[in-house]
């Protein structure tokens, strides 16, 4: 009868802090307050909606230049992956691109400010590596010598323009 009883109040207390802990999640922070109600961090914040949720997907793009001056068409560096129901639970491809979202956003916001050239800033500086090693490892095609690099953001759908940077000379200590 005693045991009982207490396996009823724990599955009480175990079933209001999940109650509890479900509503706290909402986007409006009126419900900031629940969280007060057990001190120590018992009830997580974890968020099941994103405060400012991505409604398209950011692309890198980039184009090599030879030695003779030729461009390259542009070319998809890190390409979207194409989503399936498996992606519901199961999606390690999508850190590549959450990554560039949070990349993109810090270079973009340099970019717009111009306190300091944008591309003296570190996130350029992931960018521009990135793109070298991309390049390299492409065919070289009847491109026998790269001398530079150039990459674009673009946003999809749309194809807009976001960023282009200038051309970045290749050489050999960069992006090992």
């Amino acid at each position: 009868m005693q045991s009982d009883r207490g396996g009823a109040m724990v599955a009480g207390a175990l079933a209001a802090w999940f109650v509890v802990t479900l509503l706290s999640q909402h986007p409006r922070r009126k419900t900031e307050r629940l969280r007060d109600l057990l001190p120590g961090g018992l009830i997580p914040d974890w968020r099941f909606f994103a405060p400012e949720p991505v409604q398209h997907d950011l692309v890198l793009v980039h184009r090599t230049v030879a030695a003779n001056g030729e461009q390259t068409p542009w070319r998809v560096t890190t390409p979207v992956s194409d989503r399936s129901l498996l992606h519901l639970v199961w999606f390690p491809q999508r850190r590549m691109e959450k990554a560039l979202h949070e990349i993109a956003g810090e270079l973009l916001g340099q970019a717009a400010t111009g306190t300091r050239p944008w591309t003296s800033h570190h996130t350029f500086v992931l960018c521009r590596d990135h793109v070298i090693r991309a390049a390299r490892r492409e065919p070289a095609g009847h491109h026998s010598i790269v001398i530079g690099v150039q990459f674009g953001l673009l946003r999809r759908p749309g194809e807009e323009i976001l960023l282009v940077s200038p051309f970045i000379p290749c050489t050999k200590g960069a992006a090992r």
